[in-house]
C-alpha cells in the first residue's frame, strides 16, 4: 500500500512537470535559469567572498579576554617560553643592562568599541631603549603567495612618541617588523588602521603588536582577510550574468 502510494505521487509529480513545461515552456525556462543563477551566487559567496572577508583571527575583539592571543614563534625561545605562557604577552629584557620592560596587556571594559564589551589595553612603562619591549601575538593559518589585509581600531590615550606602538604580520625575527603599521596620535579617539601584505613562502605568521617605549593605548576589533582573488571573479560573473541578460532579452 505505501509503495503504491509512493509511486502514484511521483507519477503524479512527473505529469505535472511535463504540463507544466508543454503549457509554461518560457515560464519553465525562467524558473531553471532563476534556480541556476541562486545556486551559482550562492557557490560564488560560500567558496569565494565568504572566505576572503572572514576573520582568521580568533578572539579579535578581546570579548573572552586574551584566549588566543599569546607570544607566536617567540615561545620557542627557552628564555622566553615560561614568561610567554604565564602571562600571555612577553616583556623582554636587555641582555647588556639586565632592564627589564615593565608592561601590561589585558583585556579591559572600560574602553571598548561600538557593539562590545572588551577591548586590548596595553600600558608600556618602561623607557624606550634597546631589547626593551613588550609584545602581544596570534599565530594564523594562510595559504602562501596570497594577499591579506590586516585591519583594527585603537585609541591612544598617551605615547611619549608616535609609533611607539606598531603592528606588523611576521613570522621570524628576519622580519621582524617588516611590514608593519605604527600607531599614533593621543588624544583623538578611535582611529582605524589598515595594512595590506602578501605571505610570500608562509603557511603560518604572527599577527604582533610591540611597544617600545611609555604609552597607554586600546586597541578593538582586530580583523584579518584575505585580500579576494576573488573580485576579479566578481568581476567576471557581473559580466557573465550580464550577457546572458541581454541574450535572453
Amino acid at each position: 500500500m505505501y509503495d503504491r502510494t509512493i509511486d502514484r505521487m511521483s507519477d503524479s509529480a512527473s505529469e505535472f512537470l511535463v504540463q507544466f513545461y508543454l503549457h509554461s515552456p518560457k515560464l519553465s525556462i525562467t524558473v531553471l535559469l532563476a534556480a541556476w543563477l541562486i545556486l551559482f551566487f550562492f557557490a560564488l559567496w560560500y567558496f569565494v567572498l565568504l572566505p576572503a572577508t572572514s576573520n582568521n583571527l580568533v578572539n579579535g575583539s578581546f570579548e573572552a579576554r586574551l584566549v588566543g592571543w599569546g607570544t607566536g614563534w617567540l615561545e620557542d625561545f627557552p628564555a622566553y617560553r615560561g614568561a610567554s605562557r604565564l602571562n600571555q604577552y612577553l616583556a623582554t629584557r636587555n641582555s647588556q643592562t639586565g632592564q627589564l620592560a615593565v608592561a601590561d596587556w589585558r583585556s579591559d571594559p572600560t574602553e571598548h568599541r561600538p557593539g562590545g564589551r572588551f577591548s586590548l589595553l596595553v600600558e608600556h612603562r618602561s623607557d624606550k631603549q634597546s631589547e626593551v619591549y613588550s609584545t602581544l601575538s596570534q599565530r594564523i593559518r594562510v595559504k602562501p603567495r596570497t594577499g591579506y589585509k590586516v585591519r583594527f581600531w585603537a585609541k591612544v590615550d598617551r605615547m611619549e612618541h608616535d609609533g611607539d606602538l606598531w603592528l606588523s604580520p611576521n613570522g621570524s625575527s628576519v622580519a621582524w617588523d617588516d611590514p608593519k603599521i605604527e600607531v599614533s596620535g593621543a588624544g583623538k579617539g578611535w582611529q582605524f588602521y589598515k595594512l595590506d601584505f602578501n605571505s610570500g613562502d608562509r603557511v603560518d605568521l604572527d599577527i604582533r603588536f610591540v611597544a617600545e617605549g611609555p604609552l597607554k593605548v586600546w586597541v578593538d576589533d582586530v580583523v584579518v582577510s584575505r585580500v579576494p582573488a576573488g573580485e576579479t571573479w566578481v568581476e567576471k560573473a557581473r559580466g557573465w550574468v550580464g550577457s546572458l541578460w541581454t541574450t535572453l532579452r
